[in-house]
């Protein structure tokens, strides 16, 4: 299993928060920023409190339309993320996609700074496929190799927030105390 969708209404952005610029020169950018500055407090608590999930960081992604980025594992070494709350709050649909390694990975930087470990795409086989709507938050597995595909002709804000060092650390885990409010999840 590699993504659950959450039965939950989608999330609400704290009142004072603001999109980050846009270098347009860019076909994917990301921002990383504390959770609570992106996500409103009634939100961060329903996680904590109905789920023990403290909610701590939130990656910030745009990707222009009709773009894929690069498979990837979010970090690098004993800094790789398991998971992450995916939302995209505009009317885009994009693909999120799970991949095997065939061959070995190469180290990249992206702008937020943290190394990942990309694949090009004919080093990897294809082995799980999500469609990740604007209208409900979507748990995603990180640690194993996946891109994103914008299907949309306009650009995809998406907003992936992550719990790392709480406690939640594990696939499982985080699975197990989610299932109360699965409706889908893959095989």
């Amino acid at each position: 299993m590699n993504y659950l969708k959450l039965d939950m209404p989608g999330l609400r952005f704290n009142e004072d928060f603001v999109y980050p610029k846009i270098d347009s020169i860019k076909d994917t950018q990301s921002w990383n920023f504390n959770a609570a500055d992106v996500m409103h407090k009634n939100d961060l608590d329903f996680y904590a409190d109905t789920y023990g999930i403290n909610l701590n960081t939130c990656l910030i992604f745009w990707l222009n339309g009709k773009k894929t980025n690069n498979i990837h594992i979010d970090g690098y070494g004993t800094r790789v993320n398991t998971w992450a709350i995916n939302y995209i709050p505009d009317q885009n649909t994009s693909e999120m996609r799970w991949f095997k390694p065939l061959k070995e990975s190469v180290i990249f930087k992206p702008d937020i700074g943290n190394l990942l470990q990309t694949w090009e795409q004919d080093a990897a086989l294809l082995i799980d496929v999500c469609i990740i709507a604007s209208t409900k938050p979507t748990l995603v597995r990180t640690n194993i190799p996946h891109q994103v595909h914008n299907f949309s002709e306009t650009p995809r804000w998406a907003f992936s927030f992550r719990g790392g060092g709480n406690g939640v650390s594990t696939w499982d885990e985080v699975v197990n105390r989610l299932t109360g409010v699965s409706t889908t999840e893959s095989a």
